[in-house]
C-alpha cells in the first residue's frame, strides 16, 4: 500500500495492489520532505524540484502549509480576507534597492492592498515606515513567538486595528531557520510576490525562483 498525494483533495489518497516506481519514490520524498521543511524549508523545494520537475514544485507550494503547522495570531485578523501581497528584501541587497521599494511602496499605499512581510530587513522597515505614515493596513509575520509587549512603532497601528501579527513559531528568539520558515509561510498566504533587487548568493533566491515557475504572480521590482 502506498500513499500518494492527492492535490483535488487536498490530502492522501491509499491505493492498493502493484503500484508504479514513481508512486514509491514519491512516497519516501513525501515524508522526507515533510521532516526537512521545518527545518530548511529552501532546501525541500530544491529536492522536490529536482526529483519530481514540475510536478515537485506544484505539490511543495500546494503543501507549504506544512511549514506553518504553528500559527498564531495577534490584531485584526480580518486583514487576511483582504488581497495580500508579501514583499521581500535581503539584508545585503544593491545600491538601487532602497530608492526602487520606496517608490513601490509610495505606489502601493494608492491601492487597497495589504502588504505581508516579516519586515526585518532594512528596507523592509523603510516600507514598512512609508506604509503606516500612509495609514495602509499590513500584516507582519514573525519568525519567532508572539511580542508580549506591542513593539512601540507598532502600537499605534495596532491601537487602530490597522496590524495583524501572524507568528509561525512558538520560539521567543529569531533564528536562520525560523526565518526562512517565515519567508515561506509568508509567501503561501499572500496571492502576490515582490521582491526588492537581490544578488544571486541571497537565500531569496530559492523564494523568488521556485515562486516564478509557479501559478502565483511573483517580480522584481525594476524588472
Amino acid at each position: 500500500m502506498t500513499i500518494i498525494p492527492n492535490s483535488k483533495l487536498g490530502g492522501f489518497n491509499l491505493h492498493g495492489g502493484r503500484q508504479q516506481d514513481v508512486h514509491a519514490r514519491l512516497y519516501i520524498l513525501t515524508w522526507h520532505w515533510l521532516s526537512v521543511c521545518i527545518y530548511h524549508p529552501a532546501w525541500a523545494f530544491v529536492l522536490l524540484i529536482r526529483v519530481m520537475g514540475s510536478q515537485g514544485l506544484e505539490f511543495g507550494i500546494s503543501k507549504c502549509s506544512a511549514c506553518a503547522f504553528f500559527m498564531d495570531l495577534s490584531g485584526n485578523r480580518e486583514l487576511l480576507d483582504r488581497t495580500l501581497v508579501a514583499f521581500f528584501a535581503s539584508r545585503n541587497a544593491p545600491p538601487e534597492a532602497l530608492d526602487l521599494a520606496t517608490r513601490w511602496a509610495q505606489e502601493i499605499t494608492q491601492t487597497d492592498k495589504v502588504v505581508i512581510s516579516g519586515f526585518h530587513s532594512p528596507i523592509e522597515r523603510a516600507v514598512l515606515d512609508i506604509l503606516l505614515a500612509h495609514g495602509c493596513s499590513v500584516v507582519v509575520t514573525l519568525g519567532r513567538s508572539l511580542y508580549r509587549k506591542i513593539p512601540t512603532h507598532l502600537q499605534s497601528a495596532y491601537n487602530e486595528n490597522r496590524l495583524l501579527f501572524v507568528s509561525f513559531r512558538s520560539h521567543s528568539r529569531q533564528s536562520y531557520s525560523n526565518s526562512q520558515i517565515r519567508n515561506w509561510a509568508t509567501a503561501d498566504l499572500a496571492s502576490e510576490l515582490i521582491f526588492a533587487p537581490f544578488d544571486n548568493t541571497s537565500q531569496l533566491s530559492t523564494l523568488y525562483f521556485t515562486y516564478s515557475a509557479s501559478s502565483t504572480p511573483c517580480c522584481i521590482i525594476g524588472e
